[in-house]
């Protein structure tokens, strides 16, 4: 059973992963005799068993002339990495409020000046929905849904989203043609989230005789994005403007209006 995209998981070369199975066959082993067994340079096979046994991955016996090597029981030096990996993901995400309030600080454009951001693939489309649902803190999203934002983006991200939402204490208001019912408890068909569907999100129902969803538009404070989800050409465009983003709220509201609420989760958030 190979194990090389497991073990690149952890951030292996192929070489690391040549000697780590080479090891796990052979046992304790010198330089030497490792060299013997692979096509690696001694002078580079030095380096990558420095670099492993740094990491955790080998473990060093110390002889009377020479020194062995082995590697390190998977469970404990592969959890030692999770265990870090874990860490450093939880400071990168408290620094990601620091880098933001910062870096907009730092940005110069007055509010009436129009600023244009493209995002292009899966993983640009992930970021705007990040930067959409959890950039910001106590406001009100509005989206034209077309319902495909969760199948391109995968559910388990999508779910997170929907966890950033209820933490930022944000609200969203969806209009979409064919949208499961919620009902009273939070429990619907298409989130785990009672909290996001009972406090955070409120959704109605319109005619595609009235407005048809092909693509998703969303509606920020200060903003426009308009998702284009066709196949192999995943993009959104964000259009960074006051006036539109008003203008775009108006037509929302004017078409909540003519929306149906379809459970008791179809009114505005109270103010």
């Amino acid at each position: 059973m190979p194990i090389d995209k497991d073990l690149q998981l952890f951030g292996l070369n192929e070489a690391e992963q040549l000697l780590y199975i080479l090891l796990a066959r052979k046992g304790w082993s010198t330089v030497l005799q490792i060299s013997k067994h692979c096509q690696i340079k001694r002078t580079t096979l030095y380096r990558i068993i420095e670099s492993m046994v740094d990491k955790g991955y080998l473990n060093t016996q110390i002889g009377e002339k020479t020194t062995f090597y082995n590697i390190a029981p998977p469970v404990n030096s592969f959890k030692t990495t999770i265990f870090e990996l874990e860490e450093k993901i939880k400071k990168m995400k408290l620094s990601i409020e620091k880098i933001n309030e910062y870096t907009q600080k730092l940005i110069t454009s007055k509010l009436d000046e129009t600023s244009l951001f493209y995002y292009k693939g899966i993983s640009g489309l992930k970021q705007a929905e990040w930067m959409i649902r959890a950039s910001k803190t106590n406001i009100e999203l509005l989206v034209f849904d077309s319902e495909l934002w969760a199948n391109v983006v995968g559910n388990k991200f999508a779910e997170e989203l929907r966890q950033q939402v209820v933490e930022k204490n944000n609200r969203i208001r969806s209009i979409s043609n064919n949208e499961g019912v919620i009902m009273p408890d939070g429990t619907t068909s298409w989130t785990t989230n009672k909290e996001y569907t009972t406090k955070h999100y409120r959704h109605r129902i319109i005619s595609e005789k009235i407005m048809k969803m092909k693509q998703d538009i969303f509606i920020m404070p200060d903003s426009l994005i308009f998702w284009g989800v066709e196949k192999n050409d995943e993009m959104a465009i964000e259009i960074k403007n006051k006036d539109y983003a008003d203008m775009m709220k108006q037509i929302f509201e004017s078409i909540w209006d003519k929306a149906k609420a379809i459970d008791n989760f179809g009114q505005r958030f109270k103010a």
